[in-house]
């Protein structure tokens, strides 16, 4: 089910030449999976709204960005070379940024937002 706020970050997605390639159901998809990641690491069952947009893009992008490179642990493009090691998760910028939204589970405690 596409809510306002995916159609919403469906249409920042779509400012961006090299994603808008990909097609509005692939974006959709990759969106709806970083709000499910955000979800899952915020301990939130329900989506904060404008506040996170960026923060679900940018989880999003990265997803897209990394599309093709599971499994592998190094790449050199001319002499550009990347180690991924054994990291298949977020990267520790975007995990940094999710911290401030989450919530401490079973501590009855309201949330901020």
């Amino acid at each position: 089910m596409t809510t306002g706020h995916t159609m919403r970050r469906l249409a920042r997605l779509n400012t961006i030449p090299i994603y808008k390639n990909k097609g509005e159901d692939a974006l959709i998809i990759y969106l709806e999976d970083a709000l499910s990641v955000f979800l899952e690491y915020t301990h939130r069952s329900e989506d904060p709204g404008d506040l996170v947009d960026s923060l679900v893009c940018d989880i999003a992008k990265f997803k897209i960005n990394k599309e093709g490179a599971e499994g592998m642990k190094m790449a050199a493009d001319g002499e550009m070379k990347r180690d991924w090691g054994q990291e298949i998760g977020l990267p520790s910028e975007l995990t940094a940024r999710m911290k401030m939204y989450r919530r401490v589970v079973g501590s009855g405690a309201s949330p901020r937002i």
